[in-house]
């Protein structure tokens, strides 16, 4: 048998050591710089994340503020609806609400019929849409509300529809005043 003397040995022991010692402190090193940079990313993201998500209520909240505007010009002197002829005249003209809603702005009466529109979609006027639940929620609540994804009735488009009812100060409805986006090529935030 070889007997290596006791020096190499000692040599060979602290080669060995130091080589596991610094394979360690690397592996160690490693996994911080990748805990780091995965804390690093999430930051960044969930950053961009809460800026997109206050773009967007921004946009919404400028889109209802658009159809509140709109709203008061609606009524006639006694505070009533329009008659519909008036109202489609006054959806012709150039408004921040048409602006808004790309895809257009639309007048209904108090049952949620559509009587006037922005844009002619044929067989759209008359269309009720009492049974849609963003008309049913802002009945019950009498406030502006936004819809989830919808397909259009008569359009068949995925849309997004605002509705801002229009209300007596005894809180009867007169009618409601809607504006939609066609998701297919509407971006939802304002670039």
């Amino acid at each position: 048998m070889l007997r290596v003397p006791l020096s190499l040995r000692i040599i060979l022991l602290v080669i060995i050591t130091s080589t596991v010692l610094v394979g360690g402190l690397l592996m160690t090193v490693y996994k911080l710089m990748i805990n780091d940079y995965q804390a690093l990313v999430m930051e960044r993201e969930s950053a961009k994340i809460d800026r997109l998500v206050s773009e967007l209520e921004l946009s919404q909240q400028q889109r209802l503020l658009g159809l509140e505007g709109l709203a008061s010009r609606v009524l006639n002197q006694e505070g009533q609806l329009s008659p519909p002829s008036i109202l489609q005249a006054l959806l012709q003209k150039p408004s921040v609400a048409r602006y808004l809603f790309p895809d257009g702005v639309l007048i209904f009466d108090a049952q949620a019929t559509l009587i006037a529109e922005s844009d002619y979609v044929p067989g759209r006027l008359g269309t009720n849409y009492a049974d849609r639940p963003h008309f049913q929620r802002a009945k019950e609540t009498l406030q502006p509300v936004i819809s989830e994804p919808i397909l259009g009735r008569r359009t068949g488009l995925p849309l997004i529809s605002y509705i801002h009812p229009l209300v007596t100060s005894e809180g009867d409805i007169l009618g409601y005043l809607g504006g939609s986006l066609d998701l297919s090529k509407t971006p939802l935030l304002n670039k």
